[in-house]
């Protein structure tokens, strides 16, 4: 009896690799890109001119 129940956990966790799902995730995970990014420095302007509530509607 004891044989039968390792055997099928062997068959169970052999079954999950082969699935295609599982092996679709793993790829999608290893395809993950780092995204560049450069470093703002403090003395860089980042935006453009500063502007009062009322310049802003249309």
């Amino acid at each position: 009896m004891f044989k039968n129940i390792i055997d099928l956990g062997v068959e169970i966790n052999l079954g999950v690799e082969f699935m295609t799902h599982h092996n679709e995730e793993k790829k999608a995970e290893s395809k993950e890109e780092e995204a560049k990014v450069e470093p703002i420095h403090p003395s860089e302007s980042r935006g453009g001119k500063k502007r009062g509530l009322l310049d802003t509607c249309k």
